[in-house]
């Protein structure tokens, strides 16, 4: 019975990655200057996620779009630590961690953020700042 509970398990972890992956992907087809654009006042020339997406995508060098992924899975997470749920479709995934409620980050804690997320997963930086209008001189 343990190997049906663990396949059990296993099932369930793997539906609720498909549903974040496809939350992910619903606010990543969002305009991007509607999203983007209300956290940084410098807006960027509209994008797509297909756009960024490098044919020569590799697991030791992911391309913009993969590591957008992996940044949301980071941002996730941290918002089901810190408020012990998974976050909504309209609630911020770059969020103030000292507030109670998720409350949309100022720009510096944004990269911030995105910069712990690129650390954690090993992800190249300068195309995730660029992806998201941050300057990479925003301290």
């Amino acid at each position: 019975m343990k190997g049906a509970e663990g396949g059990s398990q296993r099932v369930r972890r793997l539906l609720e990655q498909l549903t974040l992956f496809f939350v992910l992907l619903r606010l990543l087809n969002q305009d991007y200057l509607i999203f983007i654009g209300e956290i940084f006042s410098m807006k960027a020339e509209p994008r797509s996620i297909p756009n960024f997406h490098d044919s020569d995508c590799r697991p030791d060098s992911l391309c913009v779009a993969c590591a957008l992924v992996l940044v949301a899975q980071h941002r996730f997470i941290a918002f089901q630590e810190k408020f012990g749920r998974w976050p909504g479709p309209d609630e911020e995934l770059f969020f103030d961690g000292t507030r109670p409620v998720p409350v949309r980050a100022r720009p510096d804690q944004i990269k911030r953020q995105i910069l712990d997320a690129a650390e954690m997963h090993n992800l190249q930086v300068a195309p995730l700042l660029s992806f998201f209008g941050i300057q990479s001189d925003l301290d």
